[in-house]
């Protein structure tokens, strides 16, 4: 459900790109070792439309975690992982994002005011970080600075706006 979301993403907002670097290798000698959604293989197919008109960029499993933070405008993470706290200490806006509505409470409570349960949620949340008025909610001390002259974000479309997303799996 996670990845037709994003799906989802990609055909209702055509201003929005997706940054996806994946945990594992999606390709090569090792991929047996590891089950993979359908819809995450369709959607990061080579041949798929989005990735051709580089409103979908999928990084390299193994690129260094901070280059997609200081690429993204927002990020969209699976619960409970830890870039999204290093999103938002960057001072950008970011959501857990639970597409199966089953965590839906958590302690600390604080978390709850980032996670998202159900794709209306999410698009709403979407659509505030699309007009600017969207606050981060959670006020994180440790701040965490990545400077790096790649060039990564060169190939992405610079007019769209940039979503980060990951996943665990």
């Amino acid at each position: 459900a996670f990845f037709m979301d994003i799906k989802a993403i990609l055909e209702k907002f055509s201003d929005i790109g997706i940054i996806y670097k994946p945990k594992r290798s999606l390709k090569g000698k090792n991929t047996s070792k590891y089950i993979f959604q359908t819809e995450m293989l369709e959607l990061m197919n080579d041949n798929n439309k989005w990735i051709k008109s580089k409103r979908l960029i999928v990084l390299s499993n193994n690129i260094d975690p901070y280059i997609p933070i200081a690429l993204c405008d927002y990020a969209i993470a699976m619960p409970y992982s830890s870039v999204l706290l290093a999103v938002l200490a960057s001072n950008r806006g970011g959501v857990y994002y639970d597409s199966t509505s089953t965590i839906c409470s958590t302690y600390p409570e604080e978390l709850n005011n980032i996670t998202l349960c159900n794709q209306t949620s999410l698009f709403e949340k979407i659509q505030l970080w699309r007009v600017g008025s969207d606050e981060i909610n959670i006020p994180l001390t440790k701040i965490i600075r990545y400077d790096d002259d790649d060039d990564v974000g060169k190939n992405f479309s610079s007019n769209l706006e940039k979503i980060y997303i990951t996943s665990n799996k």
